[in-house]
């Protein structure tokens, strides 16, 4: 048999392609400031939860000390959870505050150009003049008000 080979430069196989219904993971190319605001945001919230848990346990209040310990605690344990992503809200949050159309390669390297300190603005330098300057000047202008 003869085998028949077909050559179509512009038809590439995508082996890393994702196949239908397999998730891509996509939070490679999220800035990180705006991971921070969700994992902040899923903290606090657990960090509530936790608070209204405690409520429910009858536990009488303690001294401030017990108090300063308990609170302390339960920020430690809202920031683990947060950080492992235990309750899934920093995907919810990351959804809304930067949708998945923004997520790709070029727009994540376009944002990093965007706030690389090569595109700053130069900064304003204030200079300290003494105060007799300035009121000399105001001086001067008030006389050329009388003048007019």
């Amino acid at each position: 048999m003869n085998e028949v080979k077909i050559h179509r430069p512009h038809i590439t196989l995508k082996k890393d392609a994702p196949k239908k219904g397999q998730h891509i993971d996509d939070r490679q190319f999220i800035p990180e400031p705006y991971k921070k605001v969700a994992r902040g945001m899923e903290e606090q919230f657990a960090n509530f939860m936790l608070q209204e848990m405690e409520k429910t346990t009858g536990a009488k209040d303690g001294s401030t000390a017990s108090d300063y310990y308990k609170n302390l605690m339960r920020s430690k344990r809202a920031e683990a959870m947060a950080l492992e992503n235990k309750l899934g809200i920093q995907d919810s949050i990351l959804d809304q505050i930067y949708p998945k159309q923004q997520r790709s390669k070029a727009a994540h390297d376009a944002y990093l150009a965007a706030t690389s300190n090569k595109f700053q603005k130069s900064k304003v330098e204030m200079h300290d003049y003494p105060k007799q300057d300035i009121q000399m000047a105001r001086k001067d202008s008030a006389k050329e008000l009388n003048n007019d």
